[in-house]
């Protein structure tokens, strides 16, 4: 059998995406597969949630996705997650977005099989170690395009992608089924957080409310507005341009890198940073240093709504809103009220159709339920002792999923293999 690894180059036109989300007057409607489209779906398909924006003719002709097409990641915030791939197996309405490749292949290539070769542990390694970044990585398009692909005859991989389907369909039933009980504990944890801080655990008759999203709340309890029982402050980037204020950085400084830590809602407080500023970047800007216990809400674009406790004395971006409790509310209360009202936050009060921002007025008009401080102390009780328990059942099934993944990964590395025995 004839078989020879070629550059990815020689076998496939790869084009990294110029479309942005953004809205161009004058420019064509278009519906985008973005980042996150190719980064959670296997498979690309017409029916999908896509965003909206507009195109050049020149990139509709350019990134308009076909049939056969694979499309994969090109940037991450880790060097072992990046080059995601997605296949496109029929025709979908839609460009290639930014921060993605458009991989389109040659007659010599199944698409099919290239897009299962992308995940093997191979290519995985291969843009692994070549990814490039401090904190953000990404891929050079010259290294994609350098990728080595075995490439035997058509027919072999077609016989290939069709067998590796075979055992690979077991082995996505069975995530979907585990994603589903995920999906589920997930709503529950969230649940668990409105259900207490809106008071539903508190016994007795209630009353109306003025939060939005706890109409009621146990008679005893007032609502607030949240500045009333906090003092509502936000953070500064230090000028970049004066390298003073970059030196003899030590003071933990809180940025969207830090929403990584928030997402899952399973840590409170946040100790560590990716980057310091220096007293004299806090000096020479609207920096502040908050003390520990204060509580931070990431405002804008795809971080917003995700919130933590800062867990020593800490200053932010820009991108945060803080609140410093008085004697009366507690942080953790504080923070558990914030990630009850995430969905309401984001749906009411967000703006901006490309980057999301909740804007620091409609921040400093927040009103939140407040019940005395020993139910504040009960609630985050309760709180703890349900989500410890729903983020234990989560390790577990994280760890089924994890050995899914690499099931699927051993699967696909003997099938690639066998390409090169038979040979």
């Amino acid at each position: 059998m004839t078989f020879v690894h070629v550059r990815l180059k020689y076998v496939a036109d790869v084009r990294p995406s110029t479309v942005d989300k953004l809205s161009v007057e004058g420019q064509l409607p278009v519906r985008l597969c973005n980042y996150t489209d190719v980064y959670k779906n296997d498979i690309i398909v017409e029916g999908l949630p896509l965003a909206e924006a507009t195109a050049t003719p020149e990139q509709v002709e350019r990134f308009k996705l076909r049939a056969g097409d694979v499309v994969t990641t090109k940037d991450s915030e880790s060097p072992h997650d990046i080059a995601v791939p997605a296949y496109v197996p029929q025709y979908v309405d839609a460009l290639c977005g930014y921060h993605l490749a458009l991989l389109r292949p040659t007659e010599d290539v199944v698409p099919r099989y290239l897009h299962l070769y992308l995940q093997t542990s191979d290519a995985h390694d291969y843009f692994a170690v070549r990814a490039l970044g401090v904190t953000r990585f990404g891929l050079r398009l010259e290294t994609i395009k350098d990728l080595p692909v075995p490439i035997p005859p058509l027919t072999v991989q077609r016989e290939v992608a069709q067998d590796l389907d075979r055992e690979l369909h077991r082995v996505d039933a069975i995530e979907k089924q585990l994603r589903v009980v995920e999906r589920l504990l997930l709503e529950r944890r969230a649940l668990s957080y409105l259900a207490e801080v809106a008071g539903h655990s508190s016994p007795g008759p209630r009353k109306d409310g003025d939060v939005t999203w706890a109409p009621s709340v146990p008679n005893h309890w007032r609502t607030v507005k949240l500045t009333r029982a906090s003092r509502l402050g936000s953070g500064h980037t230090p000028s970049r341009a004066n390298p003073d204020y970059w030196k003899n950085c030590t003071i933990p400084w809180i940025t969207t890198g830090e929403v990584s830590q928030m997402r899952s809602d399973r840590i409170e407080r946040i100790y560590d940073t990716r980057e310091c500023i220096s007293d004299v970047g806090v000096a020479n800007s609207s920096a502040e240093v908050h003390p520990a216990g204060t509580v931070v809400l990431c405002r804008t674009a795809a971080s917003a709504g995700y919130s933590a406790i800062m867990g020593v004395p800490m200053a932010t971006s820009q991108d945060f809103a803080t609140w410093t409790c008085t004697d009366e509310l507690m942080p953790e209360y504080l923070l558990f009220c914030l990630r009850a009202m995430r969905d309401d936050l984001l749906e009411r009060l967000a703006m901006g159709s490309t980057h999301q921002t909740i804007y620091m007025p409609d921040i400093e008009a927040l009103r939140i339920p407040l019940p005395p401080l020993d139910e504040q102390r009960q609630i985050v009780d309760r709180v703890r002792s349900v989500t410890g328990s729903i983020d234990s059942a989560l390790d577990a099934l994280g760890q089924q999923l994890r050995l899914l993944r690499e099931r699927r990964v051993v699967i696909l590395d003997q099938g690639f293999r066998h390409v090169r025995a038979a040979a």
